[in-house]
């Protein structure tokens, strides 16, 4: 198996974040401005963005309890 560096999983997880804020955004202003009429479309782009916005924020918490075991580690 190719080993993916942890940074990478964060980072992939930050962009894949940043992405669909921008998606959800754009679709939020379109309707806002009648550009727009895709109501499905714009729930699902919302449903996505706070999926990945929860994962990003379960990942990120459970780095962070991994990183305080390991330094409670006796050596």
């Amino acid at each position: 198996a190719a080993k993916i560096p942890f940074s990478g999983v964060l980072q992939d997880a930050v962009a894949n974040l940043q992405e669909t804020e921008k998606i959800a955004n754009q679709g939020s202003y379109d309707l806002a401005m009648g550009n727009t009429d895709d109501l499905s479309g714009l729930m699902i782009d919302g449903t996505k963005y706070a999926t990945a916005l929860e994962f990003t924020v379960q990942l990120s918490t459970r780095i962070v309890n991994a990183y305080k075991e390991v330094m409670q580690m006796q050596v």
